[in-house]
């Protein structure tokens, strides 16, 4: 059995800025009919701010811990998973429905958890762009 809540908070502060506090939890059983259980949990924190109606800019905090490897399996498979993570992204909305992204993002762990040519590091760093796209559902009149 497993049981997972996502709780977030959102603040607009101004037309400008919005904040987001966020906390995940989870608990599974270790095997089915156990009442002993793994459990997990994330956070993080989320500032954006809205240049315009085409420019938005935004920053994010988080932690995660997954001390039993329930969501995330690490390469050791003996300290478990732990990550603090930071970026900084800007979207360009060329459509209403249509945002393009540019992030940069940052990890680092106690444990060296990321694979690396050399072996695993404790640090890992990239850039990513994505192009996504919003299905808008409309209600079906009757």
């Amino acid at each position: 059995m497993r049981y997972y809540n996502n709780f977030y908070g959102l603040l607009n502060l101004n037309d400008h800025w919005n904040l987001e506090l966020g906390f995940d939890v989870g608990i599974q059983q270790v095997e089915k009919g156990s009442s002993d259980v793994y459990s997990w949990y994330g956070t993080s924190f989320n500032a954006q701010y809205v240049l315009n109606e085409k420019w938005q800019f935004a920053g994010r905090i988080e932690y995660y811990s997954d001390p039993n490897e329930v969501i995330v399996e690490s390469i050791d498979n003996q300290s478990g998973y732990k990550t603090s993570g930071y970026s900084l992204n800007a979207d360009y909305l060329v459509l209403k429905n249509l945002k393009w992204r540019l992030e940069a993002r940052y990890f680092h762990s106690p444990d060296p958890i990321y694979p690396k040519e050399n072996g695993p590091v404790s640090n890992n760093f990239f850039l990513l762009t994505v192009l996504s796209f919003n299905f808008e559902s409309k209600p079906i009149k009757l």
